[in-house]
């Protein structure tokens, strides 16, 4: 800790140079999903073939809470993107999830995550809902963070779970009159919520 923060004054005092640009940020707890998979109904597949990509960004306060680790259920809101079979689309979601399985380190996750799509192709908007199976390991974070490079560096605190798993789930979706179906798999990572300082290293 007293490492972290003699780097961090090194930090500070150098962004008062010329040389360099400093610059705070912070970032909520978050959830970070990514896969691929088929969609079926959509209606350019026969040209494209069936296969997607997914990916979605939550921010997940509960994460926040170290207590809560061994929680029985998690919420969350984000923005979601597919792109593949059919016209690409993205939105916002909402995610329930509960654990029915939890153990010191590994979880079972059963969810549900309805959708607000938009297609930019068709100018359409339509709804949709997916079912999710999440299994993952995690662990609680405290601490501050530090590095540099020729181009810049960064020095923090970070504080929120951690962790890495794998995803199944089936979802629906209507826009305008058509209906589709896709499954997808993928690997899931929680971010825990920083807070620092960023430099940039001017030539």
């Amino acid at each position: 800790m007293r490492r972290g923060i003699s780097t961090f004054c090194l930090l500070a005092l150098t962004s008062a140079l010329p040389a360099c640009i400093a610059f705070p940020f912070a970032t909520p707890p978050v959830a970070i999903s990514g896969g691929g998979g088929v969609r079926y109904g959509a209606s350019s597949t026969e040209q494209t073939g069936p296969g997607m990509g997914h990916v979605d960004v939550g921010v997940k306060p509960l994460q926040l809470m170290r207590d809560w680790q061994k929680r029985r259920a998690d919420v969350g809101v984000g923005y979601t993107f597919e792109a593949g079979a059919g016209p690409s689309r993205h939105g916002a979601f909402f995610e329930g999830t509960v654990f029915p399985v939890v153990d010191q380190i590994a979880r079972i996750g059963v969810g549900a995550q309805p959708r607000l799509w938009y297609e930019p192709e068709t100018d359409r908007m339509g709804f949709g809902m997916a079912a999710r199976v999440t299994a993952e390991v995690r662990a609680f974070e405290a601490t501050t963070f530090s590095g540099t490079s020729s181009s810049g560096g960064a020095m923090g605190y970070a504080h929120g779970e951690a962790g890495l798993g794998l995803y199944l789930e089936g979802a629906y979706a209507k826009i305008g009159e058509r209906p589709n179906v896709t499954l997808g798999f993928g690997l899931t990572a929680r971010i825990p919520a920083t807070v620092g300082l960023a430099l940039v290293f001017l030539r």
